[in-house]
């Protein structure tokens, strides 16, 4: 898939993706056009996974994603080109969250995101972004957090990892915009 590419025009300008595991590094381009991930589970990321700028991703009732010990998850944007992970419906708690799992890569990192209605009740994580297991690292920066039923950041109290959370806007999170447990 090229970003040089037309996308639109379709009943439906989105392209699809399927799968529950990644497993080959791989950067999502920007298409210009929304994604959606129609996994209704947890998608695995067992290696290196980034956004280019201006991706959207939309993600299905119950989707999510889980980044292993193995893995890493870079959601990079801008501030003109923020990447945005958001549910297939526009309502609190749709998908279930970013949980890093013990995976302690340099490469957890979320700027210039926008990471909106995930937070569900029943979800990998109760936040819409967390990091769990005692080597978990990673960063929120620069980012919009919103539409939450839990948390927007949640950091389990076994957490030894280095986790930096700075300059972020929290908007109708239902629980605690950061809630650390391990204070």
């Amino acid at each position: 898939l090229g970003a040089d590419s037309d996308y639109s025009g379709n009943s439906d300008d989105r392209v699809i993706l399927v799968g529950s595991n990644i497993n080959t590094s791989q950067t999502i381009p920007n298409l210009n056009v929304p994604l959606y991930a129609t996994n209704q589970s947890t998608i695995s990321v067992n290696t290196n996974l980034s956004f280019e700028p201006g991706v959207e991703l939309q993600l299905a009732s119950n989707g999510g994603f889980k980044v292993n010990s193995n893995g890493s998850l870079a959601i990079i944007g801008t501030a003109e080109k923020p990447v945005v992970l958001t549910g297939a419906v526009k309502s609190k708690g749709y998908w279930n969250g970013i949980q890093y799992t013990f995976s302690g890569s340099a490469d957890n990192k979320i700027e210039h995101a926008i990471i909106e209605y995930g937070g569900a009740e029943s979800g990998n994580t109760h936040a819409l972004v967390g990091y769990f297991g005692q080597a978990a690292r990673g960063s929120v920066t620069n980012s919009v957090l919103r539409g939450s039923l839990t948390n927007g950041i949640e950091v389990s109290e076994s957490n030894e990892g280095e986790i930096i959370i700075t300059g972020n806007t929290f908007e109708d999170i239902d629980g605690e915009d950061v809630l650390d447990q391990r204070s």
